[in-house]
């Protein structure tokens, strides 16, 4: 009985020393809101790559990738899907100025020149 108990108090000893070691799930904060669909993404860079090329034919490659990335998250960041869609046609203007102005700003940063 003496082996039994001894054998059982080392297996509820592992069980508590395991479950302490158990990470707790904290819940993660995101920057974006997490309700954009992959393919509105894929649209809303592709969008912005077809503009740099009409707009900015000469603009490096890279640096419209960057440009464009930067737009995607700016959006993500301060709209929700459904908010993006239903911004009325000034309020959309004014976003892409603001888009200029951050990302911009970023290109600056970092050293590099756009157009």
């Amino acid at each position: 009985m003496g082996k039994q108990f001894g054998h059982l108090a080392k297996c509820i000893i592992l069980a508590l020393l395991i479950s302490a070691c158990t990470p707790k799930q904290v819940p993660i904060k995101t920057a974006y809101s997490g309700d954009y669909p992959t393919l509105q993404i894929r649209e809303m860079w592709h969008v912005c790559s077809l503009s740099f090329q009409q707009n900015a034919p000469y603009t490096p490659f890279p640096e419209m990738m960057r440009m464009c990335d930067c737009y995607v998250d700016h959006m993500r960041k301060n709209y929700s899907s459904k908010g993006l869609t239903n911004l009325p046609g000034n309020v959309g203007k004014l976003s892409g100025e603001q888009l200029n102005k951050t990302c911009n700003v970023l290109q600056k940063i970092s050293g590099t020149t756009l157009m």
